[in-house]
Order: C-alpha cells, then sequence, then structure tokens
C-alpha cells in the first residue's frame, strides 16, 4: 500500500490491523511499517539479476559461435588435406574469429564491471 507522510513524501507500507476493546470501545489497532527501503532493494535486486542473466546468455550463445568456427577450422588444419591457399584461408578465418571471441568477452568483462559498481 502506498501511503503519503505529513510532509508530501511517498511510502510503501505494509499495514497490519486488529480489532481490541480499550475503555469500554471496540477499535482497530492499525500497525503500519515502512517497507519502502526493503522494496527499493528487491527491485534493485531484481534488476541486477535481469543484467546478470544478459550476462550469462551472451556467454553461452554468442560466444559459442566464434569459439566453433575456430574448433572446426582447427579440425580442418589438422586433417593435413587442405592447400595451402586453404590453408592460409583458415587460418585468416581463425584469426577473425579469435578477434571477434576476444571483443566478445571484453564486452562481458566490462557489462560484468558496471554490475559491480552498480
Amino acid at each position: 500500500n502506498n501511503k503519503k507522510k505529513k510532509h508530501g513524501e511517498v511510502i510503501i507500507v505494509n499495514l497490519q490491523s486488529n480489532f481490541i476493546r480499550y475503555k469500554d470501545v471496540d477499535a482497530k489497532l492499525v500497525l503500519a511499517a515502512d517497507v519502502s527501503k526493503e522494496i527499493a532493494y528487491i527491485k534493485a535486486i531484481e534488476r541486477q539479476n535481469s543484467r546478470l542473466r544478459e550476462i550469462a546468455w551472451t556467454q553461452s550463445h554468442i560466444v559459442r559461435a566464434p569459439l566453433a568456427r575456430i574448433m572446426g577450422l582447427i579440425y580442418v588444419l589438422d586433417g593435413n588435406i587442405v592447400s595451402e591457399t586453404d590453408r592460409e584461408d583458415c587460418i585468416k578465418h581463425i584469426y577473425s574469429s579469435a578477434l571477434e571471441l576476444d571483443e566478445v568477452i571484453r564486452s562481458i568483462v566490462d557489462k560484468a564491471k558496471n554490475e559491480e559498481i552498480n
């Protein structure tokens, strides 16, 4: 429940109430506990978890593409059945895939560093 304090600040409260008898009058005792900080903390954790899930997805999907290419090209080269021209092309593709992989890893590290700062 959102409530407004005397000076106008809106806070989130957890309300609990009980009926009591006070001086022969039926009354309702209400306790309003400010949970604004707890809710803000939970939302911050949820945002952080969302960003960390994005980093994990990147690691498991985007990193795999250049790595799979590198592994496949090394397999081809290891077979020693390619011409010198094809061998040079394979090495160029391995190099470009390694650069791509390096860029992806740097991006992941940067995102992770930003999470540490936040």
